[in-house]
């Protein structure tokens, strides 16, 4: 289970068309994540139990209550061991604050253990099946 900021359409259709351009023809070692899929993670919680749905909705809406809607724009391409990814910049700290507020709430609930690392902005646009192909170095245009 995960908790998660969706795209506008047009930012949808933009990724999609960046993906066909730069990620379809790299081989078979790479998944594309279709465009129904993409979006911007707040929180990863893995393996929740059904009867806590409520508690992560609950949470979630406390962390949206009152806040501006977060703004991204495409950043840099970016590659992890196991995902490409397109690292957005997040006007005004918005989005982080969102993310920070629902990771208290989450907590708060005993449905999450807060990462030692920094939240990133960012939309993973494939995954690898196995090592990553180090793409980077080939390709970048702004989104």
């Amino acid at each position: 289970l995960f908790c998660a900021l969706l795209l506008p359409p047009a930012a949808v259709d933009v990724l999609v068309a960046w993906q066909g351009d730069h990620l379809a023809a790299t081989g078979r070692d790479l998944r594309i994540v279709p465009a129904e899929n993409l979006h911007v993670t707040l929180a990863f919680l893995g393996s929740t139990p059904a009867t806590r749905a409520g508690d992560v909705v609950d949470a979630l809406r406390e962390a949206c209550a009152g806040a501006k809607r977060p703004v991204f724009a495409a950043q840099r391409y970016r590659e992890t061991r196991s995902v490409a990814m397109i690292a957005l910049t997040d006007e005004g700290g918005r989005g982080e604050a969102v993310a920070e507020r629902l990771f208290d709430f989450l907590e708060a609930r005993e449905l999450y253990e807060r990462e030692q690392r920094k939240w990133l902005a960012h939309v993973t646009v494939a995954r690898f099946r196995r090592s990553r192909p180090r793409l980077r170095g080939r390709f970048w245009t702004t989104c």
